[in-house]
């Protein structure tokens, strides 16, 4: 691939991540899709706890997650899946 095709496809599959914990705190980070059907990968410590999680897309999109898959702080990263219905 062109590096500007591969920079595009990155820029659209990476997103950032916005959690609350459970005391009310804000937690942000960034994430990517890694299946189109919504399936996030983002750093366990951002969605460690969270009782809502929302994803930002690229074009300020906004998409609640519509739950936590799976979250390991030992191995540092968290799997989310959020809805991609309008």
């Amino acid at each position: 691939l062109p590096t500007e095709e591969l920079a595009d496809r990155l820029a659209a599959a990476t997103v950032r991540v916005l959690a609350v914990g459970e005391d009310g705190g804000v937690r942000s980070g960034a994430g990517f899709f890694v299946q189109p059907d919504g399936v996030v990968v983002t750093d366990a410590a951002t969605v460690a706890g969270a009782r809502a999680v929302t994803l930002l897309l690229p074009g300020g999109v906004r998409r609640g997650v519509v739950r936590i898959e799976s979250s390991s702080t030992e191995a540092g990263f968290g799997v989310v899946l959020a809805e991609m219905v309008e």
